[in-house]
């Protein structure tokens, strides 16, 4: 089961709320195992800003600065930042939506054992979004 928390108003959670759903129904498929962790939880998505995540990036990762995304496996939550999204979107040529689509899926295969730690963890994850992504009728993120 998917929730969203919305930290940050300025999040449009009605809109999100349906391609959250979407992206979480392609990535975690009924019967599909969740890593041990995460397995028997609840994943919440947590809509916030630079502010919070730049918080939490510096407590758990020891990077004082703001990032798009954060996973947090023994938990099951996942907190995403909107003004790093809307930067990246706007630097990146990419629509709000698709990019959204893009960092809530690389949170949750990280709750689904993926890592990006080496070359090839890195090209198995990417591979894996964007079959995943493809089938949202979402461009290749890494073009």
């Amino acid at each position: 089961m998917m929730t969203l928390h919305v930290i940050d108003k300025r999040w449009n959670a009605k809109r999100i709320k349906s391609l959250a759903e979407k992206v979480f129904k392609q990535t975690t498929p009924a019967g599909r195992k969740r890593s041990a962790k995460t397995r028997m939880k609840d994943i919440i998505i947590i809509l916030s800003n630079d502010s919070e995540i730049r918080k939490l990036n510096k407590q758990f990762r020891k990077l004082d600065k703001p990032t798009n995304v954060l996973s947090f496996e023994s938990t099951g939550d996942i907190i995403i930042s909107l003004d790093t999204l809307e930067r990246e979107a706007r630097e990146q040529g990419k629509k709000f939506r698709d990019h959204f689509a893009h960092i809530l899926l690389h949170g949750l295969l990280h709750l689904n054992g993926y890592d990006h730690k080496t070359d090839a963890q890195a090209t198995k994850m990417e591979r894996k979004e964007i079959e995943i992504l493809k089938t949202l009728e979402i461009s290749d993120p890494y073009l």
